[in-house]
This record gives structure tokens, sequence and C-alpha cells, in this order.
């Protein structure tokens, strides 16, 4: 087992392990003391749109290659670092057991390119549904315990995707009871598109699930 690891043809498996341990020893410990280290990797994500799962027919587009990418692996639905070191943990063990298995069955390895492309792509679809787990279980600053009326008047700040007429993105928003609360936006006029990181006044429903927002023109608004 040591003799296979420590083959050349894994020195990218053993980067990978070796990451994995560093960054779920920083982060386990930084939970302890409330820091958010790596919180910096959220907002490396690119600007793009995400559909936003709602009843509403926004209309019939198609989603770019990105977008699609992201919304199949689930990006975005839990913090970047946990999907981070999900990645490294299944990369790595699919890497270095598949190599294992090779040397057991014909003799030899695989060069380090092939190997480390195979287990790249086996780890995908790992990571949607590791990512589809954590978004489960992580404990999240929401509720459903107070009536979506109050939203209005509120701030809310687009999270993922940009929102238009006719297309939701994602945002978050504080509560009356001090927590957020992730909800669907669309631009309440026709024309408008406003993307990830904008501050926006909630002004109305459109649907259950799906408020309308526009420019926040009052400066001494800001989001809670």
């Amino acid at each position: 087992m040591i003799e296979n690891a420590l083959a050349p043809e894994n020195f990218l498996f053993l980067i990978a392990l070796g990451l994995f341990l560093l960054i779920f020893l920083v982060q386990a410990v930084s939970v302890l003391f409330g820091m958010e280290p790596f919180g910096f990797l959220d907002s490396l994500l690119p600007d793009i749109d995400i559909e936003v799962d709602t009843d509403l027919n926004l209309g019939d587009v198609s989603p770019g290659f990105m977008e699609s990418v992201m919304s199949m692996l689930k990006l975005g639905r839990v913090p970047f670092v946990f999907t981070f070191i999900l990645f490294l943990f299944f990369f790595s063990q699919i890497g270095l057991y598949s190599q294992m298995a090779m040397m057991e069955f014909s003799g030899h390895r695989l060069h380090w390119f092939l190997a480390s492309g195979a287990s790249f792509v086996v780890s995908l679809p790992l990571l949607r549904f590791g990512n589809g787990i954590l978004e489960k279980v992580l404990p999240k600053d929401e509720t459903a315990a107070i009536s979506t009326e109050t939203f209005i008047g509120r701030m809310a700040m687009i999270t993922i995707g940009k929102a238009t007429h006719e297309r939701a993105a994602e945002a978050k928003v504080v509560g009356p009871d001090g927590k957020t609360h992730y909800i669907s936006v669309v631009a309440d006029n026709e024309g408008k598109t406003f993307a990830q990181g904008d501050n926006l006044l909630i002004v109305g429903r459109r649907t259950e699930g799906i408020f309308t927002v526009i420019e926040n023109r009052n400066p001494l608004l800001e989001e809670e």
C-alpha cells in the first residue's frame, strides 16, 4: 500500500490527499473558533446564471455550458470549501485505489495523466451526490416559521445567478427573526438585470416563493 502510494504515477493523488488533510484540519479547527478562513472561495465561483427551482415558468432559455456544469454538480448550494474538500477526498482515493488495483491485476500503473483524468471524471458524480447530502445536513441560518409577506420592504442580496423580469435568481434576505432566508427574485421592471452581489429592495411577490425586486434608491436602507 505504501509503495503504491509513493509511486511517481501517484504524485497528483498524494498532493490532493495532503491538501485534503490540511484544509480539513484547518476548517475543523476554525469552526471551533467561529472563523471562516476559506470564505473567500465562494466569491471565486463564476458569476453565471443558475436555474432556481421554482413553479414559475420564466421562459424556455437553454442554460450555457458553465451554468449547466455548476447546476449539475450542485455548486454554490453549500460553502465552496466543503465542495473542495469533498473533491480532494474523492479524487485522491479513487486515484490511489485505482492505481493499486491496476498494479494488482496487470502489474503496472497508468501514466499519471491518464490516471488523474479518469479519477477526475469518476469524481464528478460522487461530488454531485456529496454536495446533495451536505446541502441537506449542513445547518442553515434559515427558517420557514414566519410569513414570507414580511420579506416585502426588506433588502435582499443576489447570491446565485442573474435576475431579470423573466428569469429568477437566488437571493438571501434577513427576516424579522434575524435569520437568513434564501428566496427566488425577479426584476420588477422589464429590461432590468441584477447580478450576483447586488443589494436590492423587495417590493412584491409574483408567486409563492418568488419575489420582485428593484434598485435601492434609499441610501439609508442597508442589508441587515
